[in-house]
């Protein structure tokens, strides 16, 4: 789980602060699931899941979520996530900027 959480939570921009506190558990809490330390509950377990709109499945590891790109068929979100992490720095926050422009437009709209 420790994998999925970690990368979920970066590609929404956020730190393990943020997380906790959406999530509505202590910072120490939140990073023994990242650390794969303690698992959360089930109820904090189905949070998590809708706030990322995945899976509990692919949290506890158990599938790969799949994202439809009408160019190109399927695209692997942890396969993209990984691309987006090698990148420079100076490129990733042009992708996170882009991803905010497109979070606010859906909500204007």
């Amino acid at each position: 789980m420790k994998e999925q959480l970690r990368l979920l939570r970066k590609s929404k921009g956020l730190t393990q602060e943020e997380a906790a506190e959406i999530f509505g558990v202590k910072l120490t809490t939140y990073q023994k699931y990242e650390r794969d330390v303690i698992s959360p509950s089930y109820e904090t377990l189905g949070k998590i899941a809708d706030f990322y709109d995945v899976t509990t499945d692919y949290l506890l590891g158990r599938e790969k979520i799949k994202e439809k790109n009408d160019a190109d068929g399927l695209i692997d979100a942890d396969d993209l996530i990984r691309e987006i992490e090698e990148l420079p720095s100076c490129k990733r926050k042009v992708i996170l900027s882009v991803l905010h422009m497109l979070r606010n437009i859906e909500k204007e709209t």
